[in-house]
């Protein structure tokens, strides 16, 4: 291939990787994102930040300019792309000779959101909605627009304006009650006796429960709960955007007539954002006869793409590609089919020892206070509060520290230049950090002689000299 050549495919990859979702990828003044990293700039930075924010790696990017090579705006050619996607994502997350789902794409997690409003209405379109959110503190910000029909975005996939805050259809009647996680003191809140009080309030209802099984933090809901209800016309969508579990969680949820969202840019670390739907085949049928006459209302916002196939022509949807979006979930396939030639107790042994260590070295000094509850979430993430002079720093003041952590440069100290991190989750007036490892920082693990994690021994030192320079407001 000519420099030339190698070029061009450069500009259209960086291109790609900034459109295709809405604002949060583009790339500000300091060409990063609102995460503070550019994905495309991975070399000398350590990412302990797969709860936030995903970045490339040389595999993913050798593939990308491999797909690109392949004049992805052709309408053949992206249509070939997609059904490739779809039939190796169902061939990954069904169990061999099963074939138990259908996928509906979205530009993110929180475009998925939206895809149990329009079943409800499809299905039950003279009803109000009632839609049960748990965990909104650890969800994307623009999750508590979504789950009321509202833009949730200032832009949509392809790049246009939208109305942040509106209705995207008028006639949406949907009451949305919040499920905080923790209480006042960080512990994590059983909810299911409220759940059921109000599944039990709402008889005229659409009811959406809209659980969560891995938080931005890891928090778990009780998933055995979906099996206490009489009612069968209940919409059950767990979301599984961290991707933190394997193919036993899905094919549970599944079975309990559940849909399942999940993410290629968290735990597998694409670049931001991929999402997708998994819905099960009864759910499928049942949509295949409804009244699909509100989804054309969604055209600011989906293309008949981001429906199986079967549903396409019934959507009123134009047919709008959105490449990035379908190179970000072929970093994600290249990514978890080189994931998975490690052997599962070997991935449980390297996950271990990271918790282990760093959840050691926090404890071990005083900056930090462990989030209660550790041992309820995924051993993936670990959760802290930070404080100096005796007194934690608040939301305000923790983005702020972690604005100037991830910044920071440290080749001069350090045998990496970058860092990065999860970002500042908050509950009720209070807020802490992430640390949060993926899949390429286990195979990294698992591929060197000696597990001794002297980098994240390292970051948790910068993170105590950021401290020490850092003034409270």
């Amino acid at each position: 291939m000519s420099l030339s050549s190698n070029q061009e495919l450069r500009k259209k990859l960086e291109g790609y990787m900034q459109t295709g979702c809405d604002e949060r990828i583009y790339l500000d003044q300091n060409g990063a994102t609102r995460y503070g990293i550019n994905p495309l700039l991975y070399e000398d930075r350590i990412n302990r930040g797969s709860c936030t924010c995903g970045s490339f790696s040389k595999e993913n990017e050798a593939e990308m300019y491999r797909l690109l090579s392949r004049n992805l705006e052709d309408k053949d050619n992206y249509e070939a792309l997609l059904n490739e996607q779809t039939a190796k994502l169902k061939e990954l997350l069904n169990y061999p000779g099963e074939d138990k789902f259908e996928i509906f794409y979205g530009a993110s997690g929180t475009d998925l959101v939206y895809f149990p409003i329009i079943f409800a209405s499809i299905l039950y379109p003279n009803r109000p909605i009632l839609n049960i959110l748990s965990c909104p503190e650890e969800l994307g910000s623009g999750t508590l627009y979504a789950v009321r029909g509202e833009y949730y975005a200032n832009y949509n996939q392809f790049e246009e304006a939208v109305p942040r805050g509106q209705k995207v259809w008028p006639g949406f009647n949907i009451k949305v009650l919040h499920l905080d996680a923790r209480d006042i003191d960080g512990n994590i809140i059983n909810h299911e006796a409220y759940i059921n009080e109000q599944i039990s309030r709402h008889s005229n209802y659409s009811i959406i429960g809209s659980l969560v099984y891995g938080s931005k933090s890891g928090i778990q809901d009780n998933l055995e709960m979906i099996d206490s209800f009489d009612r069968k016309d209940i919409m059950w969508n767990v979301d599984l955007c961290q991707f933190r579990h394997d193919l036993k969680t899905i094919h549970s949820i599944l079975d309990k007539q559940g849909s399942v969202m999940i993410t290629g840019s968290k735990f597998y670390q694409a670049p931001p954002f991929c999402g997708a739907l998994l819905v099960n085949k009864d759910m499928m049928k049942s949509l295949e006869n409804g009244d699909f006459s509100v989804v054309s209302t969604f055209k600011d916002l989906m293309s008949a793409y981001d429906f199986p196939e079967s549903l396409r022509a019934k959507t009123g949807l134009p047919y709008r590609q959105n490449i990035g979006l379908h190179l970000r979930w072929a970093c994600f396939l290249n990514e978890r089919s080189a994931f998975q030639e490690i052997p599962e107790n070997e991935v449980n042994d390297v996950i271990d020892r990271w918790s282990e260590t760093v959840r050691t070295e926090l404890e071990s000094h005083e900056e930090f206070d462990l989030m209660p509850d550790q041992f309820r979430t995924n051993k993936t993430i670990i959760s802290f509060r930070i404080r100096k002079n005796g007194e934690y720093l608040n939301n305000d003041e923790l983005s702020k520290l972690f604005k100037s952590i991830v910044s920071g440069s440290y080749a001069n100290k350090y045998p990496f230049d970058k860092v990065f991190m999860g970002q500042p989750v908050v509950y009720g007036d209070r807020a802490f950090l992430r640390l949060a490892i993926g899949s390429m920082n286990i195979r990294k693990f698992h591929q060197m002689d000696e597990q001794s994690f002297n980098d994240d021994k390292s970051l948790i030192q910068i993170i105590r000299d950021k401290i020490k320079s850092f003034e409270k407001a």
